[in-house]
């Protein structure tokens, strides 16, 4: 499911109609789509939702602010309004601008250019009350919401007491948020810079806990891959570098490393956050997300006990770097099928570019 940010930007079916055919051209696995919410496309959703995006984007601080820039409370409403109107669901990204400006400022003042800074600049605070404030306006508007990339548990325990009293709410976090603190950014530097931020090993405990407890509903790996020449903007001064980090490749075999082998979770759990929730979540589930008659034939096989290294020179973006280099890690993907075709076989894509359909929302 690929953000609504990347070129094309699909808040338009315009827009939405060149990204389906740009991925269908490349995509060696099925894919679906969201469309961008913004203020001033409230007219255009209706029309994505017939086109066949699974639900809306955006953003309560500014997520590129040339062309996504955050919106206010009242247009926030107005874009739940209209998405429950539509009968679609919208996902955020959870952050207080004001907040992070203030505290963006404050420390840029004091001449604070280091990797820490950037987190800093980002509390916790400005995620949980984000979080807290997109579930009130959705209470109030009556809509299905999704809280993207959460990388706090106070926020999934937000999320849990609001399913609690009826709410439709949900929420993912990502392999980086549970695998990466505060000491790996400070070797990263500009490499380690993501939106969130990178928390504190306390912080990654408690997520782990919130996962283990049902409190959080998928993992989904925000893969945001930037080329080096743009993260070493920031080797001296952190606010030079973009944030984000690529993530795609290496989710799954992160969480069976660290998650299934190391006893923080089951398969049979890990299953249910990176397959069945997320295609429950956004209305494609049982033609994905499922093994069983009538469901496409998606599996992908996994050896628990291979083990091995994590470089860039195996990834297969572009952009020539790894968060990860170096790890070793325990547990792999070795056989990628889709609907009943095998595009992946150990650490090699052996499908044809074209393969991958485009898919709707069943309902």
């Amino acid at each position: 499911m690929d953000h609504p940010i990347m070129p094309p930007t699909t808040t338009t079916t315009h827009a939405l109609k060149e990204k389906k055919r740009l991925c269908k051209e490349q995509s060696l696995v099925d894919f679906a789509l969201y469309g961008g919410a913004l203020s001033t496309n409230l007219d255009d959703m209706p029309k994505l939702v017939e086109a066949g995006v699974v639900g809306f984007k955006t953003g309560l601080c500014d997520i590129v602010k040339s062309i996504f820039p955050r919106l206010n409370d009242a247009e926030i409403l107005e874009v739940f309004k209209r998405v429950r109107e539509i009968g679609s669901g919208v996902g955020v990204h959870a952050e207080n601008d004001e907040i992070i400006t203030y505290l963006t400022e404050k420390l840029q003042k004091s001449g604070r250019v280091d990797p820490l800074a950037h987190g800093e600049s980002r509390p916790v605070i400005a995620e949980l009350e984000a979080t807290s404030r997109a579930i009130l306006l959705a209470a109030e508007a009556g809509n299905r919401l999704h809280i993207f990339h959460m990388s706090i548990a106070s926020g999934a325990d937000l999320v849990q007491r609001a399913k609690a009293g009826g709410q439709a709410v949900t929420a993912e976090t990502c392999p980086h948020y549970l695998v990466l603190n505060e000491d790996h950014v400070k070797e990263l530097k500009a490499y380690g810079k993501m939106n969130p931020p990178i928390r504190s090993k306390e912080e990654v405990e408690k997520l782990w806990k919130a996962l283990r407890e049902g409190k959080i509903d998928n993992i989904a790996s925000d893969h945001a891959p930037w080329p080096k020449e743009e993260k070493d903007k920031g080797d001296k001064n952190i606010w030079n570098a973009p944030g984000g980090f690529p993530g795609i490749q290496s989710m799954l075999t992160l969480m069976l490393s660290e998650g299934v082998n190391k006893g923080r979770i089951t398969l049979e759990r890990l299953v249910a956050l990176v397959c069945e929730n997320p295609a429950r979540i956004w209305k494609i589930y049982p033609q994905k997300g499922a093994i069983q008659l009538g469901s496409d034939a998606d599996l992908t096989i996994v050896d628990l006990k291979r083990e091995g290294v994590l470089r860039a020179d195996k990834e297969y973006t572009r952009v020539g770097w790894t968060t990860y280099e170096g790890w070793r890690v325990k547990g792999f993907p070795v056989l990628t099928i889709v609907r009943g075709n095998v595009v992946a076989e150990d650490d090699a894509a052996v499908g044809k570019p074209g393969l991958g359909e485009f898919v709707r929302p069943l309902h």
